[in-house]
Order: structure tokens, then sequence, then C-alpha cells
């Protein structure tokens, strides 16, 4: 693997910029702006910002995610305490709530419906899904950079994330968004609605 190689990959909030020697890259917060150096051995999964994850930790109590329910977070383990449908208790890292990987307590009956609405990588469930209540935009993947005083755009795809770039005004980073959306689900849909055709009526009114 070349020192390049990981040059525009974003792992959570994390994008990289550009190598800088050493087995280290030069990163950069999508959320927040702020810079910081990782080795390429570190970058990997969902990383959180060290400066705007800490100290901004988005409330996620009372959410829904599948059958689970947040109820509160625990300091000790860094996870949020969930409720299953079936009243089980479980702990879930936030980025798995968020990227609905863990939608039961993972013991329970809910656990073979949650995965049945896994189809070719995707949670079928979630395509087009309602906006984040803690969204500013209005738009899923398009948020504000306050540093930058720029809006940005971002998707995530069959589990992986790609970076859509700055942009000047809402508006095209917008459209790149739905852009990104047509592209990337097109051949899926297709897909979707020959070979799982009630997959595809979750999501067809949606669209």
């Amino acid at each position: 693997m070349s020192n390049r190689s990981l040059t525009g990959n974003i792992y959570g909030d994390i994008k990289v910029m550009e190598y800088i020697g050493d087995r280290k890259y030069k990163c950069q917060c999508i959320k927040c702006g702020a810079l910081s150096e990782q080795y390429s051995a570190n970058l990997k999964g969902e990383m959180q910002c060290q400066k705007c994850g800490k100290g901004f930790r988005v409330n996620l109590t009372g959410n829904h995610y599948g059958f689970l329910t947040v109820k509160e977070y625990n300091k000790q383990s860094k996870k949020w305490v969930c409720e299953c449908k079936c009243g089980r208790k479980t702990e879930v890292k936030s980025n798995n709530l968020k990227h609905n990987n863990t939608m039961s307590c993972g013991k329970c009956k809910y656990e073979e419906l949650a995965q049945r609405d896994i189809v070719g990588g995707t949670r079928v469930s979630q395509i087009n899904k309602k906006i984040n209540r803690n969204n500013t935009s209005g738009v899923a993947g398009v948020g504000y950079n306050k540093l930058k005083e720029k809006w940005y755009a971002a998707i995530r795809f069959r589990g992986k994330s790609y970076w859509l770039g700055y942009y000047d005004s809402k508006e095209d980073a917008v459209r790149t968004r739905r852009t990104a959306e047509q592209n990337l689900h097109k051949d899926f849909f297709a897909w979707l609605q020959e070979e799982f055709p009630e997959q595809w009526k979750k999501v067809k009114d949606k669209l």
C-alpha cells in the first residue's frame, strides 16, 4: 500500500488530507474543521473528532434506532444504555446507533427482523430516512463548516463513506448530494426490485 493511498478517505468524522511522512497523515474533521495528525495504522473504522466529538457530544437520549430506545449515557463505558423492545438493556457506541449497525439487543426475536432489513450490505429502511433532529441544514449528508465558512456534502452507502467536497452555497452542496444519491442508488434499486420485492416496497414510496 502506497503512502498516498489513504488520502481523501473518510473515517467517521475524520477526512485524510495528505501524507506528511513517518507513517503519519494530516487529517481534518469534516464537522468542525479541526486539524490533527494520525498514524496510518490508526485510520480505520468510525473515528470521532477529539475536539468537537468530546466537547459537544450529541444527546441521543430518547431517540429510537430500530428496536432500541436510548435511555442514558454511561460515562464509564462511553456507550449509550439502550432498552430493546423485548425489555433487555444493552450498551451501544454512538456511531453504531447513528449508522443503524445495532438495532436490537442481539439476543431476541427482533434481531432476526433487524437482519432481514439488511440487503446487499445496505440497511433498506435507512435509504431516504427522515432527517436527524440534530441536522441544521435540513438535508441528509449536508452540513456547514464554521471554520471554513463553507457548506460540505458527504454520503454513506454500503458501509463506506464518500466525501463530496466543500461548497460556497448550500444549494450547490445539496445538488451534489442529490446527484450522488441518484448515482449510488440507481443500480441498487433495480437489483432490489428484482431480487427482493418485499424490501423494495419499503422504500419505493419514499423516492
